[in-house]
């Protein structure tokens, strides 16, 4: 059995024209969704024995802040430059090629790549992330090579109120 929690990244802040779209940090709402993502996933018991994190300054504050709430040590993020910007096809070998002694993953990265993924692997969900939703998929599989189109089962899908 082999579980992928797939978050996108939490709200950012536009504010800072003169930086890129890759070092746009978060915003005061994402701030406060981040912790509300991490506290959906304590409060559902998950453990990581993998945090894959887009190395983007919104993506990567988002898995830091929610890998310390679940006690991972955010030290051990693997970023992976792959994620920025990436086609749902290149997501999709990332996940087949996920190391197999890790049961249990969480990769934080950006629309639409992470909607798309989401959606390859769980024909009956008809998802779109917003901002800091986390969407839990279990696969019946013991590699993550075994992992394929409509082979996920969504365990649940959550987004923090806007109104946080």
């Amino acid at each position: 059995m082999k579980r992928l929690y797939v978050l996108r990244h939490a709200k950012s802040d536009w504010s800072f024209t003169k930086l890129s779209d890759f070092e746009r940090p978060l915003n005061a709402r994402g701030k406060q969704n981040a912790p509300y993502a991490a506290k959906i996933l304590k409060d559902k018991a998950v453990m990581l024995d993998c945090v894959v994190s887009s190395p983007a300054v919104r993506a990567l504050t988002t898995a830091e802040m929610v890998a310390d709430a679940l006690d991972y040590p955010s030290d051990k993020i693997r970023q992976e430059h792959k994620i920025y910007n990436a086609h749902v096809e290149t997501l999709i070998s990332l996940v087949e090629h996920l190391d197999d002694e890790h049961g249990s993953v969480m990769l934080v990265g950006h629309n639409p790549g992470v909607t798309r993924l989401v959606n390859y692997f769980v024909h009956d969900v008809a998802a779109r992330l917003a901002t800091c939703s986390v969407l839990a998929i279990e696969f019946d599989v013991d590699t993550w090579q075994a992992v394929a189109e409509n082979s996920g089962n969504c365990l649940f899908f959550e987004s923090p109120p806007h109104d946080l």
